[in-house]
């Protein structure tokens, strides 16, 4: 019977006690008919039961005690597996929804480059924060597109955007960030960055809440180029 097999013996007071099978698979059915006696009850169990008449009051209250301890301590096992494997199913979608996100991301770039992603290209030029992508095969990295707030966060043009270099428009601190983490861009795809001050082509400080850099793929999924975007960007 359930719980049995580990109820064959008990200890009170230093003093082991050791009960038969009989005996044991009779406390079972006594303790699911009454989980907790009283103690005028468990006088009466042992009464009606002969099998149970060698054993103490005493004992019998302490292997009720202990076998309401194991039935807890399984019930709380049954719990935290049962959450367990709830976090667990969380987490692996939690996982296929980053890998999905990730691949639309990367993919972005890829829209933009194709012939048909005009409307997106209009969206994102017209888009509030400021965007710009900067190209991995130069160094230091140089600026290669920007939407229209990002012309005029870095206070440029197109044409003379390509004159700006990653390394000139970051804080030290940010820089440091970028350098470290850009590990993190290319192999999780994306990462974000802790709000700071930036400079523009004109030297003007503008400060920004919070910036998000991902990685762009081209149609062969190679690394085409690093996109920024600065979110709530203002002039000091």
């Amino acid at each position: 019977m359930g719980g049995g097999s580990n109820n064959s013996h008990n200890i009170d007071n230093g003093k082991y006690v050791r009960y038969t099978p009989e005996q044991v698979e009779a406390l079972e059915r006594l303790y699911n008919d009454c989980p907790k006696p009283s103690s005028m009850r468990r006088q009466q169990l042992i009464r009606e039961c002969p099998i149970l008449s060698n054993i103490e009051p005493k004992q019998i209250k302490v292997w009720f005690q202990n076998r309401r301890c194991r039935e807890k301590q399984r019930k709380e096992a049954s719990r935290l597996q049962a959450v367990n494997r709830k976090l667990t199913a969380m987490n692996k979608l939690l996982m296929e929804e980053n890998d999905r996100l990730q691949k639309q991301v990367c993919y972005l770039g890829v829209e933009l480059l194709k012939p048909d992603g005009t409307d997106l290209l209009k969206s994102l030029w017209h888009h509030p924060d400021a965007l710009m992508c900067c190209s991995l095969k130069a160094l230091p990295p140089v600026f290669t597109f920007a939407n229209q707030a990002g012309l005029d966060m870095l206070e440029t043009t197109l044409v003379a955007l390509q004159d700006i270099t990653l390394d000139k428009i970051f804080d030290n601190n940010n820089k440091k960030t970028l350098c470290s983490d850009f590990p993190q861009i290319m192999q999780q795809g994306f990462m974000c960055i802790d709000g700071g001050i930036c400079m523009s082509s004109m030297g003007r400080a503008v400060t920004y809440e919070k910036a998000v850099a991902w990685k762009v793929l081209n149609d062969n999924e190679d690394p085409h180029c690093i996109c920024f975007m600065f979110l709530n960007w203002s002039f000091i």
